[in-house]
């Protein structure tokens, strides 16, 4: 239970900070409710994922269908010393 809470807050906390912040500028107290409803929509969906009836190794698949492109790239550019800005990531 430890880890999938801090798994939610580490999510909530980059989504606010590093996506809604940066497109909308708003007060502290703003901030904390857009964590608070993002936490609980990625909860939500956390649970109906895990609730779809497919195997761990399938949601692995999966997840890394996801991430692995958005990565892959940006790591190899990285490794290869090329410079990029968050215009040419796009």
């Amino acid at each position: 239970m430890s880890t999938a809470d801090s798994w939610l807050n580490t999510t909530s906390t980059l989504v606010t900070n590093d996506v809604i912040l940066p497109l909308v500028p708003m007060t502290e107290k703003k901030v904390l409710i857009i964590a608070r409803c993002a936490t609980f929509i990625i909860a939500i969906l956390s649970i109906l994922l895990s609730l779809s009836g497919k195997g761990v190794v399938e949601l692995n698949w999966l997840a890394g269908n996801f991430w692995e492109p958005l990565i892959i790239l940006p790591l190899a550019a990285g490794f290869l010393k090329f410079w990029t800005n968050s215009k040419s990531f796009i």
